[in-house]
C-alpha cells in the first residue's frame, strides 16, 4: 500500500510539474509576443542572467565606471567615438531602454533617444573643477554613484576638459572621458570590449604596417593533434559533485570582518588610481623570475597590501584571511564578445597574514592555480543561471546578496591591447577601471593591462574606510620590494653559479 501511495504521489508530482512548466512556456511566449506589438518587433526579453543585476540596493548600486586619461581630449572627440558606438548594432543596448511588460524585463528600441542626454561636457565652477589628480578621484567618486534615468538607456559618458596641465613642457592639457553604465547592460568582459572598440591602435593612427608574428613550427617530436576536450556531460558531472562542498562552504561560512569590510554601507565611495602606470615588462619580468602567473603575482601584492594596511588601522587586529571574489569571464568564445553578463564570481579565502611578498605571492598560487584546475568558476555561474532561470526574482537578489554578505571584495584582471590606443586620434594616456559592488561588498581593485602598461584602479565605500588610494600606493610600494628581492635573489643565485 505504501509503495502505491509512493508511486501515486510522484506521478503526481511530475504531473504538476509538467502541467506548472507548460504554462509558464506558454505565458512567456504570449507576452514575449504581446510586448514585440507593444514596442515594435525588436523588442528582445531582457535574459534572467542579465536582469538579476538590477536588482540592486539604493546603497550600493551595481555600476561600471572606467575613466579614461587623454591628452587634449574635447566633447567633439567624445561625440565622434561614441556617434560609431551607438550607429553599430553590435552594441544595440546603448540605444534600447530596459521596459517591464507584465512584470517581465525587456530591452525595447527608446523611441526618444538623444545623444545629448548620455554624451555632454561637465561644466563646473571654478572653485568645483578639479586641478590635479587628488581633485580629479574626488569629482569621480563623487560622479559615479549618481543614479540613471530608468526611462532611457543606462549609461552616461562624460568629459571633464583640459583639467591639468602636462608637466612635460608641451603645453598641452589633461582631459577626464567618465564612463557610467549599469550592470544590467553587460559585464567588465563586454565594456572593456567596447571601450577597445572606440579606440584605435597606434599602428593605425600612423599608419604603421604591423607584421603578423610567425606561428612556431611544430617539433617533429611533437603530436599536431590539438588535446582531446573532455565530453561536455563529463564536465556538468564535475560540476554536479562539486557543487556541495564548494556552495555549502560558502553558504555555511561566517560574514568577513575585517578593517574595510562593513554590513552598513554608506552609498558614497572614493576611488585610487595609478597616476604613473606600471611597466608591463617588469611585471613580466617579475612573474616569469618566480614562475608564476599574473594573477599569482597580482592577488599576492594585493594580500601582501592589504595586510599592512590593516596592520597600520588596526593595529591590534587578528585577521588572518579575507573573502574574495575573482571576476571569470565565461565565454566559450573570446572573438565575439556581446553585450550581455557571461561571468563567474568565484569566492576565494585571500591569505591576509604576510608582510612578506614573496611568501604572500606563493601563498596564493595555489589559490590561484585552483582556480584552473578545480571547476569552480563553473560550479558558481551554473548555479547562479539555474537560479535565475528557474526561480523567482527575488531568489536570484536573494542568493546573490547572501553571497556579497560574506564577501569583502571584487578583484579583477582585465587584459588589453599591447599597442598604445588613440581616442579619435588624441593620445589615451592612462585608465583605470572600478568593478561593481553589491550589497555589502565594501571595497574592489582592478588591473587593467592597455598599450604596455598596468593600471591599478580600487574602489571603497565609506562606510568602511575611505583608504582607496592608500590600497592603490600599498599595491605600488609592494610590488616594486617584490621586485627588489626577486633582483636580488636572481643576483644571489648567478654569485653563487660564478663561484662553483
Amino acid at each position: 500500500m505504501s509503495n502505491e501511495l509512493a508511486s501515486a504521489s510522484i506521478g503526481l508530482l511530475v504531473v504538476t510539474a509538467t502541467i506548472l512548466l507548460y504554462y509558464i512556456r506558454c505565458r512567456t511566449a504570449r507576452i514575449i509576443k504581446e510586448a514585440k506589438k507593444e514596442y515594435g518587433p525588436s523588442a528582445e526579453p531582457c535574459s534572467p542572467g542579465d536582469y538579476m543585476w538590477k536588482l540592486d540596493t539604493e546603497y550600493n548600486k551595481c555600476m561600471i565606471s572606467a575613466a579614461m586619461i587623454v591628452r587634449n581630449g574635447t566633447l567633439e572627440d567624445l561625440n565622434v567615438v561614441t556617434e560609431k558606438l551607438i550607429q553599430d548594432p553590435w552594441f544595440r543596448r546603448f540605444t534600447d531602454r530596459l521596459a517591464l511588460f507584465e512584470n517581465m524585463p525587456f530591452w525595447v528600441k527608446d523611441t526618444q533617444f538623444k545623444k545629448e542626454n548620455h554624451v555632454h561636457r561637465v561644466l563646473l565652477d571654478v572653485s568645483q573643477k578639479p586641478t590635479n589628480s587628488a581633485e580629479l578621484k574626488e569629482w569621480i567618486g563623487q560622479t559615479i554613484v549618481a543614479d540613471l534615468p530608468i526611462d532611457r538607456p543606462l549609461w552616461k559618458m562624460v568629459i571633464l576638459e583640459n583639467y591639468e596641465k602636462c608637466d612635460d613642457g608641451s603645453g598641452d592639457t589633461m582631459s577626464c572621458v567618465l564612463l557610467m553604465a549599469h550592470h544590467v547592460l553587460g559585464d567588465g568582459v563586454a565594456f572593456s570590449n567596447m571601450m577597445m572598440s572606440m579606440l584605435d591602435t597606434e599602428s593605425h593612427v600612423k599608419g604603421i604596417k604591423v607584421e603578423k608574428k610567425k606561428k612556431k613550427p611544430v617539433s617533429p617530436t611533437k603530436s599536431q593533434v590539438k588535446p582531446r576536450q573532455p565530453f561536455a556531460w563529463l564536465t556538468w558531472l564535475f560540476v554536479a559533485l562539486y557543487t556541495v562542498p564548494i556552495m555549502g562552504k560558502i553558504m555555511l561560512s561566517k560574514a568577513d570582518v575585517n578593517p574595510f569590510k562593513t554590513q552598513n554601507v554608506s552609498g558614497r565611495k572614493v576611488v585610487g588610481m595609478l597616476d604613473t602606470p606600471i611597466e608591463m615588462t617588469r611585471m613580466n619580468s617579475v612573474r616569469n623570475k618566480l614562475g608564476m602567473s599574473v594573477n599569482d603575482v597580482f592577488m599576492g601584492v594585493i594580500s601582501c597590501a592589504l595586510q599592512r594596511l590593516f596592520a597600520r588601522i588596526e593595529p591590534d587586529n587578528d585577521v588572518e584571511s579575507i573573502k574574495a571574489a575573482m571576476m571569470v569571464n565565461m565565454r566559450s568564445n573570446p572573438y565575439a564578445v556581446k553585450m550581455e553578463n557571461q561571468f563567474a564570481t568565484p569566492v576565494f579565502d585571500m591569505d591576509v597574514s604576510n608582510s612578506d611578498p614573496l611568501v604572500a605571492c606563493n601563498k596564493m598560487r595555489p589559490v590561484m592555480k585552483g582556480m584552473k584546475t578545480t571547476p569552480i568558476s563553473k560550479v558558481f555561474f551554473a548555479n547562479i543561471a539555474l537560479v535565475a532561470n528557474l526561480f523567482p526574482y527575488i531568489f536570484n537578489q536573494t542568493l546573490l546578496d547572501y553571497l556579497a554578505s560574506k564577501t569583502s571584495c571584487i578583484l579583477s584582471n582585465v587584459p588589453g591591447p599591447s599597442e598604445r590606443m588613440y581616442f579619435n586620434g588624441k593620445l589615451l594616456e592612462r585608465i583605470s577601471a572600478w568593478s561593481p559592488q553589491r550589497k555589502s561588498v565594501s571595497f574592489g581593485m582592478t588591473m587593467f593591462t592597455l598599450g604596455g602598461k598596468v593600471n591599478i584602479g580600487a574602489i571603497m565605500d565609506t562606510g568602511a574606510a575611505d583608504k582607496a588610494q592608500a590600497f592603490v600606493d600599498e599595491f605600488v610600494a609592494v610590488f616594486e620590494e617584490l621586485e627588489m628581492m626577486v633582483s636580488e635573489q636572481v643576483s644571489a643565485k648567478s654569485k653563487v653559479a660564478d663561484a662553483c
